[in-house]
């Protein structure tokens, strides 16, 4: 080329599977790597009652046998419904 560059891209929504695209994915590979390396058997995260965050460590946690343990944080009263079953609190449900 006239300008002898080479471009890189890389991108997020290419890193995982749909359950772990974006850029939590990046932060979860040191993280669960780490505590593979230390043998540990099930890792703890908050977030908010919607959190990706969550949700991607919960699929990471699934896809390398590890169990995901998540509390999710909300300004819901006890006697109020629950989360229910919509949206990332569906998904981490279910894995």
């Amino acid at each position: 080329s006239k300008y002898n560059i080479s471009l890189y891209i890389k991108r997020d929504d290419m890193s995982g599977g749909i359950e772990l695209g974006g850029n939590k994915i990046r932060k979860l590979e040191f993280l669960l790597a780490d505590a593979l390396s230390l043998g540990r058997k099930s890792v703890i995260t908050i977030g908010g009652e919607q959190s990706n965050h969550c949700r991607a460590t919960a699929s990471a946690c699934r896809l390398l046998g590890l169990v995901p343990h998540l509390i999710l944080r909300s300004g819901r009263r006890k006697e109020e419904e629950e989360f229910g079953l919509v949206g990332n609190v569906l998904v981490d449900r279910m894995v």
